[in-house]
């Protein structure tokens, strides 16, 4: 009933006339016309709910993939795009050593706590010194 009222009122239907041309299918008003009121309140609500269009227009939609004929009749796939796609940048909650993203505070302040650590062991290479590390 509001997708056939919103329609007319597009059409620029008075909604004094668009009510004469509605009737309620259910409740104890079943049967009996809106009032122009009723249908005011609920028009500028699901206007006021419609998703805003994009400041620059309409987005550009993706052409569906093109296909060829072969020699033996049945098509061929487009050729996919060589050129990967460029990678999204890091949030700033990853670990900047190993990536990890942590997915709740807890995680994030338990993260934040391993990067101000700086580990003590022994150097590989020298024995006799001592190597820092961290998270």
């Amino acid at each position: 009933m509001l997708t056939f009222a919103l329609a007319l009122k597009a059409k620029g239907t008075p909604v004094p006339q668009i009510a004469t041309k509605l009737t309620i299918k259910t409740g104890k008003n079943a049967g009996r016309h809106p009032s122009v009121a009723s249908l005011y309140r609920a028009l500028a609500e699901a206007e006021s709910t419609r998703a805003t269009p994009h400041p620059d227009g309409p987005l550009p939609q993706p052409s569906p993939a093109a296909s060829r004929p072969t020699t033996d009749g049945a098509p061929e796939a487009a050729p996919t795009p060589t050129d990967p796609a460029p990678l999204a940048a890091p949030s700033p909650r990853a670990c900047p050593t190993c990536g990890h993203e942590p997915t709740t505070r807890a995680q994030a302040i338990h993260q934040r706590a391993d990067l101000d650590v700086t580990w003590l062991e022994p150097d590989r290479e020298r024995p006799d010194q001592i190597a820092t590390g961290r998270h």
